[in-house]
C-alpha cells in the first residue's frame, strides 16, 4: 500500500507492455482476454487520462498474413497502438518492442506530456527508463501480476498496482470477435 494519495488532477499516461501483461495474466490461450477498458479505469482511478499506449508485435495468421484483430480493437477504443512486425515465431519472442516503450516513456517525460506514468510491465529491463523519467520530475507507478515483477522495479516505483486482484481478465469463447475487429483487408473482401 502506498501512503501517497492519488491526486485527481494528475495527468496520467499508461504504457502497456502487452506481451508481458498477457504472459503474466495467463491469457495466451483462446478462452480469455484482457479487458483493456477495465484495466485503464482501474489504473487511472479517476485521474485525468492523457493517453494509453499499447506495445506489442503483430501476430500472424495461419496464412502468414498479419492479424489485425487486437490492434484494430484497441485503436477503436482510443488506445495508441504501437505494434511492430517483429515477432519471431520460431523462437517465440518479440524484438524491439521494449525499446519502443522505454524510448517513449523517457521522451514523453522530457516533453512534459504527463505527471504520472503507469508502466504496465514487471520487466526489470524497464528500470533505466523509469529512472530517467523520474529524473525529469515524473512520478512512475508500476502495474503487474504477482510473481511477474522485478523487485527492484517495484521499489523504484512510487506505487505498485497488483493486478492479480483486479477484474481485468475475461473468460470467453474467442479472444476478439472477428465481426467487430476484422482487419481492413477482411472487411474489403466481404
Amino acid at each position: 500500500m502506498c501512503i501517497i494519495p492519488i491526486r485527481k488532477t494528475d495527468r496520467v499516461a499508461l504504457f502497456i507492455d502487452n506481451n508481458n501483461l498477457k504472459d503474466c495474466a495467463g491469457v495466451n490461450h483462446i478462452n480469455s482476454r484482457i479487458n483493456y477498458l477495465e484495466l485503464t479505469s482501474h489504473l487511472t482511478s479517476g485521474r485525468v487520462l492523457m493517453y494509453a499506449k499499447v506495445y506489442d508485435s503483430f501476430r500472424r495468421n495461419i496464412d502468414n498474413s498479419i492479424n489485425y484483430s487486437l490492434p484494430n480493437y484497441l485503436s477503436g477504443e482510443g488506445f495508441t497502438v504501437c505494434f511492430r512486425d517483429s515477432y519471431d515465431p520460431g523462437r517465440k519472442i518479440q524484438k524491439e518492442v521494449d525499446v519502443d516503450l522505454a524510448t517513449d516513456l523517457v521522451l514523453d517525460a522530457k516533453m512534459d506530456l504527463f505527471d504520472v506514468a503507469v508502466l504496465v510491465s514487471g520487466d526489470g529491463d524497464m528500470i533505466p527508463a523509469v529512472e530517467k523519467a523520474k529524473s525529469f520530475g515524473k512520478t512512475v507507478e508500476v502495474a503487474s501480476f504477482d510473481g511477474g515483477t522485478s523487485e527492484k522495479l517495484k521499489r523504484l516505483a512510487m506505487r505498485h498496482w497488483n493486478l492479480s486482484d483486479a477484474p481485468i481478465v475475461e473468460l470467453m469463447n474467442r479472444p476478439y470477435p472477428t465481426d467487430l475487429y476484422a482487419s481492413e483487408e477482411a472487411i474489403a473482401d466481404e
